[in-house]
């Protein structure tokens, strides 16, 4: 399951501190974008999903949280630096195949019947 990263100093970093009132705008656009694996992309069209206002976003663009962009001809924002604090979609799906063969591995390696290997094991 992938994650949102936020910093333990974030109470105290300026952006943060300057886009107080916006954050829940930010953490649940955090999360959504997360969740959906969009490397910090927040569509325009999802802002009112998380109750997010114009003046919220002036706020995030402000402060230095997010930077106007378009994306595949959709408007919206990009989260500052979010591959220097969370995974990006790439590196997910990289960990999540590497997890996927591990398993098909391991599954591959485990006797069909692990009961009678056991048993076969201790009668020796």
């Amino acid at each position: 399951m992938p994650w949102f990263n936020v910093d333990d100093g974030a109470h105290t970093h300026p952006k943060i501190i300057a886009a107080r009132r916006s954050l829940a705008l930010w953490v649940l656009a955090g999360s959504w974008s997360r969740n959906k694996l969009t490397d910090g992309f927040v569509p325009h069209h999802m802002i009112p999903t998380f109750g997010g206002t114009k003046a919220e976003i002036d706020r995030l663009v402000t402060a230095g949280l997010w930077e106007p962009t378009t994306q595949d001809g959709v408007s919206g924002w990009q989260f500052h630096d979010w591959a220097d604090w969370n995974e990006t979609r790439a590196d997910v799906e990289k960990r999540q195949q590497q997890w996927r063969d591990r398993q098909a591995k391991a599954r591959g390696q485990k006797p069909t019947n692990p009961v009678t290997h056991i048993t076969e094991k201790r009668n020796r």
